[in-house]
């Protein structure tokens, strides 16, 4: 499967984020983004399956029902929505690359526990980067995911 980055930033193991629900995969598998700008887009086309008023996390799912919970810092539903800006709505269809949510990168940084941001690919026991690459800028993934 190709992602595109939902997140622009340097990326880890989810089993590296100090969150036990995403570092034990309770979610899903997937990786952690440290951002370097405020703004969340898709992954791949695809419907907003989940999307908190608050704006701190949206999930979608493609064609084929894989889906994935992008979740913008840790504790960031502690700050009720502010320094969020949504793009979409719940039930919206998107393409991959659209712009989903933007926010507030330095009062993430302030207000809540950290700015690492989980993207988890739920229902998946698994999931191994087999390549990056750089598209206009932006990181375009290859994927394995293992339910």
């Amino acid at each position: 499967m190709k992602i595109h980055m939902p997140i622009a930033g340097p990326y880890g193991d989810v089993s590296g984020t100090p969150d036990e629900v995403f570092s034990q995969g309770m979610v899903g598998a997937g990786f952690v983004v440290s951002p370097t700008e405020g703004a969340v887009y898709a992954p791949f086309d695809g419907t907003i399956s989940v999307l908190f008023p608050t704006g701190h996390a949206v999930a979608i799912t493609d064609s084929s029902g894989v889906s994935v919970l992008i979740h913008i810092g840790l504790e960031t539903v502690k700050m009720k929505g502010n320094g969020f800006s949504l793009h979409v709505a719940q039930g919206d269809s998107v393409k991959a690359g659209q712009l989903l949510v933007r926010f507030d990168l330095e009062k993430i940084k302030k207000e809540a526990d950290s700015i690492l941001s989980p993207v988890v690919f739920t229902e998946t026991k698994s999931i191994t980067v087999l390549k990056t690459k750089s598209v206009n800028g932006r990181d375009l993934l290859k994927v394995r995911l293992k339910s």
